[in-house]
């Protein structure tokens, strides 16, 4: 992918960040947990993975594997991970409460073992290791707290760091045992100079027009942007939609124009469509809501819709079905409709 070409690889490359300095004093055998926080596609994952090529001086290679975890004596959870020698990943969206319960699994099994490699490699007689979780706005108050106490445990043994699109849901007593780096998204007139240098590099161009209009909807999403600029070079024609954001356009139109039972019947089918795509159910309500609050100019309907989307994310973020909630969503937006016509 274009993105995935001309993506920095060093922290020396990412100095537009002011954070990428601070991080540089930092090695291996001496650095903090770290929360890195952005809207997405900003660079948080670029920054990530710079970092840790600059804390063990290479590239790092991860084994996928899965783990069944028990949360409860009844229930088992298979927990999707990337391990390496140095690293170990995983994310926590879908587990809903259970996060707690395998965060601990994974974190005590991490501060509790010592690799012999490790150990014949480090010179203070042991190697930290990373957890690293992508998606910190999933984390629940129970996995926080939890994870503080073994941070504060194990410390010696290993390091958090965790990307997220905010820190708002994050109890001051989980904060305060990170270092906090802010990724802020380019400013639209860097973003279009980073695109066309990289169609420059790959021996591809697109109009002027195509590209404003290109950044103009992507709004600070750098890999977004890249990726229709991408579309717009294969279809030889300007992309600046996905298809899956004009499937949700045309639910949203529904949903105002359209309230019905039938029509809630036939917005499950098109939730499960995109579902299995896959999108976050989360990234759904976030653009649905959007979507239907740029068509409304009713102060009191669009507080409503407001006020329940906040209601059903919540849900939607503490449970593990997540059509039930978009699917409740969509109906509740719809009585609201037939109310105010």
């Amino acid at each position: 992918m274009l993105a995935e070409r001309h993506r920095p690889a060093t922290l020396d490359e990412l100095s537009r960040l002011p954070c990428s300095a601070v991080l540089k004093a930092f090695n291996a055998d001496s650095f903090p947990s770290v929360i890195f926080t952005g809207q997405e596609g900003a660079g948080k994952r670029t920054l990530l993975t710079a970092f840790i090529r600059h804390l063990f001086k290479k590239e790092i290679h991860y084994l996928s594997y899965t783990s069944e975890v028990e949360v409860s004596p009844s229930k088992t959870v298979e927990v999707e991970i990337l391990e390496s020698d140095e690293c170990i990943e995983t994310r926590m969206m879908g587990y809903g409460a259970s996060d707690k319960k395998i965060l601990q699994k994974i974190a005590k099994d991490i501060s509790a073992t010592k690799s012999i490699k490790g150990l014949l490699s480090s010179k203070n007689g042991h190697r930290t290791k990373v957890l690293i979780i992508p998606d910190g706005e999933n984390l629940t108050q129970g996995a926080q707290m939890a994870l503080r106490r073994i941070m504060e445990q194990g410390a010696h043994n290993f390091r958090i760091v965790i990307l997220t699109s905010s820190v708002s849901n994050f109890i001051d007593a989980f904060k305060s045992r990170f270092l906090i780096c802010r990724v802020p998204s380019m400013a639209n007139p860097q973003m279009e100079e980073c695109l066309s240098d990289a169609l420059r590099a790959e021996g591809q161009k697109l109009a002027p027009g195509t590209l404003k209009e290109i950044v103009r909807t992507s709004r600070g999403n750098l890999r977004r942007a890249f990726a229709l600029a991408e579309l717009s070079v294969l279809a030889d024609a300007p992309v600046t939609a996905v298809e899956w954001e004009t499937i949700v356009e045309k639910l949203s139109t529904t949903i105002i124009y359209s309230p019905s039972i039938k029509e809630v019947v036939n917005a499950r089918a098109t939730l499960y469509s995109l579902l299995e795509r896959p999108i976050p159910g989360s990234v759904i309500l976030s653009a649905l809501t959007e979507a239907i609050l740029k068509q409304e100019e009713r102060i009191k309907v669009a507080a409503e819709i407001a006020n329940y989307a906040a209601q059903f994310d919540t849900r939607l973020r503490g449970g593990v079905k997540e059509i039930f909630h978009l699917e409740a969503f969509v109906a509740r937006a719809m009585s609201i409709y037939i109310n105010n016509k």
